[in-house]
């Protein structure tokens, strides 16, 4: 019964019931959202870029550095592999190229420049890209330091719909809510899902500003949503979209004869400006008494697509520094050329300090293809350089069964000592560690690699160009258990330092328990008195000991015993050391003590049963030898130079002397093409006479291996003799047998000089008078 209605959507349904004036005013439905709190200014540093461009600057930082290190590292031309004077090993080491350019990228300067002019170019070029990352990173930090930037986390109808979550507040009976009954696809329909109705379009706004929930936006009237926004705009905001556009008008009964004249006054204020000043005056827009605690913006981070042409033009860099690259390893073939460009040799007098060795094999000379270059590794005090230097020319240069007469065929060696750290090698020699750290150079590079331990390593081989020069010290160490078998040895004490292999020794213990043999272990470098320890055995009858340490520590602590009265008759001591020579067990033994010591060792095929002082194989080797000065451990570098011999020949045989040059090395990472057929010819090695001993390749453990293990035992005929050292007894793996080679008084002994009998002494019989 009214005779007019304001204000109202002016829509096509309701146009067909009642009759609309001018359009009063235009609008449409907003958004009504709640705050979030504003976000914390903390990590404001990272904002100036996005996310995938850090990720994209980390990436590009680790690959800039890894490719100027590869230009630096095959490069002829830089100051390291040139061999000047003033060149270091930061130069050709990747790590320092990571830290270079990360410093360079936080402007702190660089430590060192490459000295080729490919690894230079990609250098130039990350400089450049640095420039334009801090100076469009630093333009847009200010405005990140200086505003509290919170992200709304609605602005569009696009956004309600993507975050599931929200309830959509809607008026009964509103344009909006008619709209999204009706629509049967697109956003309205997709948002009956969420919508929650309430009565009225203030309810709406009202529950939003008031109800603390997160969660719930109201679509209403935008003039609705304004009036709440400049009443509670510290709680809401309203979403930048405004959708769903209509006009504004007053409703009339259908028919009404005096809508025309209300209709022409309402196109008159429109014309003078009165409806819009109605509008402001009843909606204003904003509030000035309102006022938001933090200021909220939205700067925009740079993105990949800002920086994009600076990242493609350095990538496009690269391969300009690759190009370069390939020009000076050509500049470096040219033969007339050549003698400008760093030689091979001038390379060798340079090691990378991190892999520890310049590793140089079986690279002919230029005037002799059938000369194989060897470097052999030592350690200090486990062989001598006059040793090696024999070794290398009598057992395989000047040994016609190694090399034919005539042949031209040779090796060249080079000896490093890589307890300072220098190391080149084809032959190599050292304790756990050091093969521990270069196991793997052999497979790399692919060279045949013999290593050869001085300790008792539980190390396994790892490919097939590495072959262990030694017996398995397992073998050594169940041989030994059988010695203490044999003599029924009811507790042993086992002395032990650092060097040695804990799987091994935690084996051994556990064998002898097996065998019903009590274990007591003693660490030797622990800090603890050894006098004591020696104290504590006497007062426990304990008469078997065993010592699994180095050679050093061996002397020292049979020196030790010696002091305790420890090394007469009735003590055993079973000595298990690669590197012990028996002459520097002689003085220790104290005069007329019959004194029992056993060396477990590699065998030296019957040279202790020798009548002269050394068959001519091992004294062309061992000048001074005199049977017991000899040590396994030199008989095995002996023996394993002899088969790497052995098996350049083969090689050179199968090749006809036209084996392909090689410059195997670390600077620059050149593997041997010919190292898979020597490491063929090392493996099919079997029964190889090698004057000294017979060797041959066992598949199962990648060792060269000999026959059995020998017993080394000291004797005297007479109490008032000197010990000597004879061959006691031999211990053979494959059937895991003992036999004893001494009879003593009748009965056989592996410790020869095991209480028998009294050795023609003099007893003194004290009675009572």
């Amino acid at each position: 019964n009214a005779h007019l209605s304001m204000p109202y959507a002016i829509t096509t349904l309701r146009s067909q019931v009642v009759d609309f004036s001018f359009p009063l005013a235009s609008s449409g439905n907003t958004i009504l959202v709640r705050r979030p709190p504003p976000s914390t200014r903390m990590w404001n540093i990272f904002a100036p870029l996005s996310y995938d461009v850090w990720l994209l600057l980390l990436g590009v930082l680790c690959t800039a550095a890894f490719f100027t290190y590869l230009l630096a590292y095959f490069s002829p031309f830089t100051a390291w592999n040139l061999g000047v004077n003033y060149s270091f090993a930061d130069e050709v080491w990747l790590q320092e190229y990571i830290w270079s350019f990360l410093g360079s990228l936080l402007q702190q300067g660089q430590d060192f420049y490459p000295f080729a002019m490919s690894p230079r170019s990609i250098l130039a070029f990350w400089w450049f890209l640095t420039v334009i990352l801090l100076a469009a990173y630093t333009g847009n930090l200010t405005a990140y330091l200086t505003v509290s930037v919170t992200q709304l986390p609605i602005r569009t109808l696009e956004d309600v719909l993507a975050n599931q979550h929200y309830k959509v507040l809607v008026s009964k009976g509103t344009n909006i809510y008619a709209q999204i009954l009706l629509d049967t696809s697109g956003p309205y329909y997709e948002l009956r899902k969420q919508m929650k109705v309430v009565d009225s379009m203030p309810i709406c706004s009202q529950t939003v500003a008031v109800d603390s929930n997160p969660y719930q936006v109201c679509i209403v009237d935008q003039n609705i949503n304004i009036h709440f926004y400049n009443a509670y705009c510290n709680k809401v905001y309203i979403a930048d979209q405004t959708f769903n556009a209509y006009s504004l008008g007053v409703a009339f009964p259908k028919g009404a004869f005096y809508l025309p004249a209300f209709s022409f006054l309402l196109e008159k204020s429109q014309d003078s400006g009165l409806s819009q000043w109605l509008e402001y005056k009843y909606f204003p827009r904003s509030n000035a008494e309102c006022v938001v605690s933090a200021v909220t913006a939205e700067a925009d981070p740079i993105t990949i697509e800002g920086v994009a042409g600076a990242f493609i033009v350095t990538g496009g860099l690269y391969v300009c520094g690759i190009l370069l690259l390939l020009l000076e390893l050509l500049f470096e073939l040219i033969p007339e050329l050549r003698r400008q460009a760093p030689t091979a040799e001038s390379m060798n007098n340079f090691l990378p300090p991190l892999l520890l060795l310049l590793l140089l094999l079986a690279q002919p000379s230029p005037l002799r293809c059938s000369t194989f270059k060897v470097a052999i590794v030592i350690e200090d005090t486990t062989i001598s350089a006059e040793t090696v230097n024999l070794a290398v020319t009598r057992a395989v240069n000047n040994n016609y069964r190694i090399f034919p007469s005539g042949s031209g065929r040779r090796v060249d060696f080079r000896l490093v000592n890589a307890s300072r750290c220098q190391s080149v090698e084809a032959v190599r020699k050292g304790g756990c560690a050091l093969m521990e750290s270069l196991q793997k150079l052999g497979k790399t590079l692919t060279l045949p690699t013999i290593v050869i331990p001085n300790d008792f390593c539980s190390l396994a081989s790892e490919s097939v160009f590495e072959f262990i020069g030694a017996g398995d010290p397992s073998q050594l160490l169940r041989a030994a258990v059988e010695a203490l078998r044999f003599h029924l040895a009811p507790t042993v004490a086992i002395f032990y330092d650092r060097f040695q292999s804990l799987p091994l020794l935690e084996a051994f213990q556990n064998d002898l328990s097996a065998s019903g043999i009590s274990v007591m272990a003693f660490q030797l470098d622990e800090g603890k008195n050894l006098s004591e320890i020696l104290t504590v055995l006497i007062k426990g009858q304990v008469r078997f000991n065993v010592i699994f340490a180095t050679a050093a520590n061996v002397i020292q602590t049979l020196e030790t015993a010696r002091n305790a009265t420890l090394l007469q008759q009735n003590y055993h001591w079973l000595l298990l050391s690669f590197g012990l020579s028996l002459s520097s067990l002689k003085p220790i033994a104290p005069a007329g003590a019959s004194s029992n010591l056993l060396v477990v060792r590699d065998p030296t095929y019957g040279l202790l049963g020798m009548t002269d002082r050394c068959i001519s194989a091992v004294q062309d080797i061992f000048p001074e030898c005199d049977k017991s000065h000899v040590t396994s451990l030199e008989y095995r570098f002996t023996d394993a130079l002899t088969a790497l011999g052995k098996a350049f020949n083969d090689f050179a045989n199968s090749t006809g002397d036209s084996h392909p040059a090689s410059n195997a090395t670390c600077l620059p990472l050149q593997p041997w093409i010919g190292g898979n057929s020597v490491s063929g010819f090392i493996s099919s090695l079997r029964g190889l006479d090698t004057f000294r001993s017979v060797i041959s390749y066992n598949a199962s453990s990648n060792r060269l291996e000999a026959p059995y293990v020998e017993f080394a035992a000291t004797f005297n005929e007479l109490a008032d003799q000197p010990v000597d050292f004879v061959e006691s007894a031999r211990f053979y793996p494959a059937n895991a047998s003992l036999r004893v080679l001494r009879t003593v008084s009748g009965r056989s002994l592996v410790f020869s000089n095991a209480f028998v009998d009294f050795k023609n002494r003099t007893l003194t019989v004290c009675a009572p008078s």
